[in-house]
């Protein structure tokens, strides 16, 4: 089916009716059986940090090894960037400074950008780069689209923001400043009272401490900043997942609770000793805090304000983190393990030493998601996966474009790319567990639809 023959019926989907006034054969096939809503599945991908090594999937909470493999081919992952789950896509950073995307609907992973020495990601899923030269790029569907204004100097840290932005931290000649960078708009710059900054959630804002209190940053509006007075001196400030809470560490030892806006007080809270890191859970019920003596992380209940729960475990760039289904990962020595948030009882335990670890809320809407140790059932022909294909294209941005507009349709569409050269980019829905299962699907759609098996077997070891 070509894009003149699909257009249509998208706009069908998308309105719910035709100009003729007949009824939508797509949208009465969802609604005599509407789709059940799932959250998805709270998955662990490990990215090997040595080359020849495939990522590693793991079900949370119990850290079940899953049977499907993720190939990386000859990359290895230097850093974790994000997850763009509206396109099933994790990006990570290679240790030869590529910009890599695996796309968890094919299981294969693609080189995005090449010279890359900082990424981040959006709050709206867009994967942002600086160059070594100093240019900044983002990455829209599969184009990497170049920004017209350069960072003046290589940033020590990136993050970002709301509205696609770049927000970049610039150490030199021992001062520190706040550089926004937004496509096709000049970059606002200001000084930071301390390189070790803190970001908010969604970038729009930064805290930085002093002796007699800390700085609000609006990074888009230098003129916006404002002071809060704290006594004693505060050593460690973070912001609450919803960012309507600053919690600062004093030097005695306290916990202190504010209102970002009123610049309230609202709660203290006694601690055991002194700390000098922080971590805020994404869900906003733990705080996370690292003492100073090491070797134990403390677990605040927020939403209880109790005294810290003390966790013997490692603190380093990635764990100890907090999953969205509670879930506590910890890094023990040689072993990852997630603990029961509640009784902090090891629910499940891998090996892995210097792997990169990302934890995600997935639907993976696939069969192959199975345990290891689970038998289940298996696609109708072993190897395969089962597929409705409903347009092919050479075009891969258009491919991609007709797959959002099918999700957004609300069909579990996505795009296979090619496996060897001269074959086109497949939009299709699935993957099926059967042959019949497909047709019976494909037959609701009330459009010309094809069954396309694609051979897994070079994707599972």
């Amino acid at each position: 089916m070509n894009a003149r023959q699909i257009f249509p019926l998208l706009l069908l989907a998308a309105t719910g009716c035709d100009f003729s006034g007949r009824s939508n054969p797509v949208k009465e096939a969802f609604a005599a059986a509407p789709r059940e809503y799932r959250e998805g599945t709270i998955v662990a991908f490990r990215f090997p940090t040595a080359r020849g090594r495939d990522a590693r999937l793991y079900q949370l909470p119990t850290l079940d090894d899953v049977r499907w493999r993720f190939e990386t081919g000859r990359s290895s992952a230097k850093d974790m960037v994000g997850f763009a789950a509206d396109r099933d896509i994790l990006y990570f950073l290679t240790d030869a400074n590529y910009l890599a995307a695996l796309d968890l609907a094919t299981g294969r992973t693609r080189l995005v950008d090449s010279n890359v020495v900082a990424a981040t990601m959006t709050p709206a899923a867009i994967p942002l780069v600086v160059h070594r030269d100093g240019s900044i790029a983002s990455v829209e569907l599969r184009s990497v689209v170049p920004w017209a204004t350069p960072v003046s100097d290589k940033p020590s840290a990136v993050w970002g923001t709301v509205r696609n932005g770049l927000l970049a931290l610039v150490e030199k000649d021992g001062s520190a400043t706040l550089h926004l960078y937004r496509q096709a708009q000049p970059p606002v710059v200001q000084p930071a009272p301390n390189p070790a900054v803190v970001i908010s959630t969604w970038g729009d804002a930064a805290l930085a401490l002093t002796d007699s209190g800390l700085y609000v940053l609006d990074p888009a509006d230098p003129k916006a900043a404002a002071f809060l007075p704290v006594k004693p001196r505060p050593t460690l400030a973070t912001f609450s997942a919803s960012e309507h809470r600053i919690y600062v560490v004093r030097e005695d030892l306290r916990l202190v609770a504010f209102d970002r806006y009123t610049r309230d007080q609202v709660a203290t809270l006694a601690l055991p000793g002194p700390t000098d890191a922080s971590r805020t859970d994404p869900n906003g019920q733990f705080l996370l805090l690292r003492p100073v003596e090491g070797g134990s992380v403390w677990l605040v209940d927020l939403a209880r304000w109790s005294a810290p729960q003390v966790v013997p475990a490692e603190w380093d760039e990635t764990f100890p983190l907090v999953a969205p289904d509670g879930t506590l990962l910890v890094r023990r020595g040689d072993r990852v393990e997630a603990l029961s948030h509640d009784s902090l009882t090891t629910l499940g335990a891998v090996t892995s030493r210097s792997d990169r670890w990302i934890v995600v809320s997935w639907d993976p809407r696939r069969l192959n998601l199975e345990t290891a140790v689970t038998a289940g059932r298996e696609p109708e022909l072993g190897g395969q996966l089962i597929y409705i294909q409903v347009s092919s294209t050479s075009n891969p941005d258009w491919a991609a474009d007709l797959a959002g507009n099918l999700r957004r349709a609300g069909m579990l569409a996505t795009v296979l790319s090619p496996d060897r050269p001269g074959e086109p980019y497949r939009v299709v829905l699935g993957p099926y567990p059967t042959r019949d299962e497909a047709e019976a699907t494909g037959r609701q759609l009330g459009l010309p639809f094809w069954i396309f098996r694609r051979d897994t077997t070079s994707l599972n070891r």
